[in-house]
C-alpha cells in the first residue's frame, strides 16, 4: 500500500484533509481485483478517518497478498508564547513560541524569511508564523505594538479641581526613554 508523498507505514491526515492510499501489486498473473477493509473495491480509497486500512489483492490466478497502513490524524501540540512589543520606533521587540510537546517534528517558518521558533529584533508589524508538522501546516498571526510612553501627572497648574472650577490645566512630564 503506498501513500504518495510518504514512505513509511504510517501516513499523516491533516485537519479537514484526505489522503489517497494506493495498492501497487506486481508480479501476479491475471487481472488484479483490490479488497480493502473498509469494504471498499479498486486499486486506490480517499480516507479521512483516522486508523488501519489493509487492503488485499487477488491476481486471478489463486494468488494473493495483504499490506496495510495506519493513518494518524495529525495532533497540534499546545503552543506557548511570549511576546516582546517593541518600544516606540525602536527594533527590541521579540517573539517566542514553544510547543508543550513534540517540538523536534515541528518547523517554522515566518513571513520575514526566518525560520524558527524565535524572531527578534523586530519593530512593530504584523507577523506570519507558518508551522508544519508532518507536512500539515497551520498560521500564527502576531501583531506587535509599539509599548506606550510612561506619562506621569505632576499636579494642577494654578489651581485645584472642586465643583465651581469645571477645567484644570495639568502639565504632563515623560518618563523612560
Amino acid at each position: 500500500v503506498e501513500d504518495p508523498g510518504s514512505s513509511s507505514s504510517v501516513s499523516y491526515l491533516c485537519y479537514g484533509d484526505s489522503v489517497e492510499l494506493v495498492a501497487d501489486a506486481s508480479g501476479g498473473s491475471g487481472t488484479y481485483t483490490y479488497s480493502w477493509s473498509n469494504g471498499d473495491e479498486g486499486q486506490s480509497i480517499i480516507v479521512d478517518t483516522s486508523g488501519w486500512y489493509a487492503v488485499t489483492v487477488d491476481d486471478g490466478a489463486g494468488c494473493t497478498t495483504s499490506d496495510s497502513r495506519f493513518v494518524a490524524s495529525n495532533q497540534w501540540p499546545l503552543f506557548n508564547f511570549e511576546l516582546t512589543q517593541p518600544d516606540c520606533g525602536e527594533n527590541n521587540g521579540s517573539i517566542t513560541v514553544s510547543a508543550e510537546t513534540g517540538e523536534s517534528l515541528l518547523t517554522y517558518s515566518w513571513n520575514t524569511g526566518e525560520s524558527g521558533p524565535i524572531l527578534d529584533s523586530i519593530s512593530a508589524s504584523i507577523y506570519e508564523l507558518t508551522v508544519t508538522r508532518f507536512g500539515c501546516d497551520t498560521t500564527i498571526i502576531f501583531d506587535l505594538k509599539n509599548t506606550l510612553i510612561d506619562l506621569d501627572i505632576l499636579t494642577p497648574v494654578g489651581s485645584i479641581i472642586n465643583c465651581s472650577q469645571p477645567s484644570v490645566t495639568l502639565e504632563a512630564t515623560l518618563v523612560g526613554p
